[in-house]
């Protein structure tokens, strides 16, 4: 790529250079181009989401359900843990799914004071969907780049997610 090309994140550099000079910003060559394609990226996945009368959030909670495989059940603890959020956050969103048909609650038969999160067909349907959308729209994302730079990209990003990464 010619040094003649710059990006916000390149404008951002030079600025934090400019002001303050004793900080090394080089940093944020990598970090701000994840997080700003990160936004972008999840501006066009609510785009594609959007056709189906669906929210990011709601994806986001329905397809774990769905990588789980048959029966397309999770506890909510399981659930919340792939979103990362708190149960007091997840109830109120269960509940707008399950107003919607796209999932049921049930008693889980291994605990008894447990309940399990199952998609319904209709969840299952809405979620093939989605997900057709949103691996189209990933292709769409990373097609300016060759097979041999996304390959050098996803290895590069996979170690860093490595080192970074909770075990």
């Amino acid at each position: 790529m010619s040094k003649d090309i710059s990006d916000a994140v390149d404008r951002i550099i030079e600025q934090w250079a400019q002001e303050r000079p004793e900080l090394d910003p080089s940093g944020k060559a990598i970090t701000g181009r994840i997080v700003r394609l990160a936004n972008l990226m999840q501006r066009r996945f609510g785009a594609a989401f959007d056709q189906l009368g669906l929210s990011e959030g709601d994806y986001g909670l329905l397809v774990p359900l769905r990588r789980a495989g048959e029966p397309y059940e999770l506890t909510p603890t399981a659930l919340a843990r792939t979103r990362m959020i708190t149960s007091g956050g997840l109830t109120p969103a269960l509940d707008r799914l399950e107003k919607r048909g796209w999932i049921e609650r049930r008693p889980n038969p291994a605990d008894r004071r447990g309940s399990l999160v199952r998609l319904t067909p209709a969840g299952v349907d809405l979620i093939d969907q989605a997900m057709a959308l949103h691996a189209t729209t990933e292709l769409e994302l990373v097609s300016s780049l060759s097979a041999k730079q996304r390959d050098r990209l996803a290895s590069s990003l996979r170690e860093l997610l490595l080192a970074l990464e909770p075990e």
